[in-house]
């Protein structure tokens, strides 16, 4: 399992042990698991395996992917990190280059455990392993984009704006915490 994930400013400890469901939600859960990130710049990843010990011949493998072109989906291009261990409690880590050209605003982060197959997917299925999700935060130019740690969860977010003759309705509650409308516009004097 993953320990704990440091990156940026996510520093999520013992996050490991979730009840044995194989997937915790990060996305929005505090200022331990988001992260402002500066395109062009580079910045340690660093995770910490489980008390695990595998047998002999066996390894816990892990893979990280960062959605650098908010698609919503991990591609092969934005695995960040790939790694085999075998020892428990094994603090690893790889130096991280966000792409000058990774889309400015909020994105996932997906971060992977698989028990002895290295060939997984950010989406396959496995009997033995874990899945955390994180947010990104990929400042690229102005303006801009303020972290917010939390989202807009319990209906804590902007439904509607009206100025002159625009006019916007969010009908829900946005994926991130951050939307760029300056496709919408209006006149004013």
């Amino acid at each position: 399992l993953v320990n704990s994930v440091e990156f940026g400013t996510i520093n999520y400890q013992n996050s490991g042990d979730n009840g044995g469901t194989g997937y915790t939600d990060l996305s929005y859960d505090g200022t331990s698991s988001a992260t402002e990130l500066v395109a062009g710049n580079s910045y340690f990843l660093n995770l910490t395996s489980g008390p695990y010990q595998p047998p002999n011949g066996s390894f816990e493998h892990y893979k990280v992917w960062i959605d650098f072109d908010h698609d919503l989906q991990f591609e092969a291009t934005e695995e960040v990190l790939n790694a085999q261990i075998n020892i428990p409690n094994y603090s690893f880590g790889v130096s991280v280059a966000i792409p000058v050209d990774a889309a400015a605003g909020y994105t996932g982060m997906r971060v992977r455990n698989v028990y002895n197959d290295g060939s997984f997917t950010p989406c396959s299925s496995h009997n033995y392993g874990e899945t955390e999700d994180y947010t990104v935060l990929i400042q690229n130019g102005l303006p801009c984009i303020p972290l917010s740690s939390f989202g807009g969860h319990d209906g804590d977010y902007t439904s509607a704006v009206t100025v002159g003759e625009l006019v916007y309705t969010q009908p829900a509650a946005p994926v991130h915490a951050y939307t760029s409308r300056m496709n919408l516009g209006t006149h004013m004097r």
